[in-house]
């Protein structure tokens, strides 16, 4: 079996984002099963110190934050996010660096050996992972949860500590439509006796969280990036004791992130790649946008999920764009426009094509939109 081949059993594997009329419940979603797999595959979890982060809003950037700062100050780190963007290894990162490909096929093989069929994709993605954090025997394991929380493959961890981002109405099919039920399954991974730290949230939300052995952030920042901050530094407060000033800050002025207001060169053209999804994370790419493209126009590709606030969404696109062009990215979760350009590569070679040169190419609204059309820039 080669790299590709590895990449190919991984994918066939039953994905939850591909099965939205599967009830999202502790019957579909049993966390025994990740239990026994993690045994199987002699994942010692027990040795390892989590930090474990779930949200709406900011969740991988605050992962990251913190895995950064603790690779640079000499700990020796793995970090768990998703979705991947360019490779599938993104997944697989200890000390800044990606799995080889070598190991990767390596480890795929184990688990093809194995009666996985009850397992979806993310299950055993996460299996993977933490074996290979064991392998590399890293000190300190972040992890991203990958939806909701309390049901997530990643809750079968006892983390140092925990933290909860940003918290909007999102996934509402599956999370619940009220901030009540999503925080059900968000603070679904707070465990007895671990601290828990939570990032700056809106009264409505805040007023629902207990306060017993939870950190809050109280500041409310001016941009995204400085609030996503505030919080990592937070969890490496509670996770270290103290945090050197000059060290985070380098962290924070030298973050880049794929698909977080990303901006790329192509064919001489400007194009930002941001997944925003959400009222919140739309309004923060426009002041963005504004701020870093004086005297520009811009050109919005979206796609986006049903459960999400369309109307919402695209009144604020809407009112901020020069030209709207609507795809889908998703065959099953995608919502369905009436005037659309159903194939999201040739919407993008389109828009790319026609782009002015006082004109910025914006892709957003789904992560999957951004992870398809970002590896055409390579």
């Amino acid at each position: 079996m080669d790299f590709e081949a590895a990449k190919r059993f991984l994918e066939s594997l039953v994905s939850y984002e591909n099965l939205v009329k599967m009830k999202y419940d502790d019957g579909n979603f049993d966390l025994r099963r990740v239990r026994d797999f993690l045994d199987e595959l002699g994942v010692d979890i027990g040795k390892m110190k989590f930090v474990h982060v779930a949200g709406s809003k900011g969740k991988g950037t605050v992962a990251t934050m913190v895995a950064e700062y603790l690779r640079i100050s000499g700990r020796k780190t793995g970090l768990f996010t998703s979705p991947w963007f360019l490779d599938m290894r993104e997944s697989f990162w200890v000390d800044g660096k990606l799995i080889s490909k070598k190991d990767f096929v390596r480890l795929v093989g184990k688990v093809k050996k194995m009666k996985i069929e009850n397992l979806t994709y993310f299950e055993v993605l996460t299996g993977l992972v933490l074996k290979y954090f064991q392998e590399k025997k890293v000190e300190y394991a972040v992890l991203e949860v990958g939806l909701g929380g309390r049901l997530d493959a990643t809750n079968v961890v006892t983390p140092v500590v925990s933290a909860l981002t940003m918290v909007e109405k999102e996934h509402t099919a599956i999370l619940g439509k009220t901030y009540r039920k999503i925080l059900r399954e968000k603070l679904g991974i707070k465990k007895a006796g671990v601290p828990m730290v939570i990032g700056w949230q809106k009264n409505e939300v805040r007023k629902l969280i207990p306060k017993k052995e939870m950190v809050f952030v109280n500041k409310k920042a001016a941009t995204a990036k400085e609030m996503n901050a505030d919080t990592a530094r937070e969890i490496l407060k509670v996770l270290l004791g103290k945090v050197e000033g000059g060290l985070f800050k380098r962290v924070c002025d030298e973050l880049k992130m794929m698909g977080r207001f990303e901006v790329v060169k192509t064919q001489k053209k400007t194009v930002v790649f941001d997944m925003a999804h959400t009222e919140a994370s739309v309004s923060e790419l426009l002041k963005n946008l504004k701020r870093n493209f004086k005297n520009k126009k811009f050109v919005f590709l979206v796609s986006l999920m049903k459960d999400k606030n369309v109307g919402g969404i695209l009144k604020l696109i809407r009112e901020n764009a020069e030209r709207l062009i609507l795809t889908v990215s998703h065959p099953a979760r995608s919502f369905q426009f009436k005037k659309m350009e159903k194939n999201p590569k040739k919407a993008f070679e389109r828009a790319l094509g026609a782009l002015k040169k006082d004109e910025i190419l914006v892709v957003t609204g789904s992560h999957f939109l951004v992870a398809l059309l970002r590896r055409f820039c390579r």
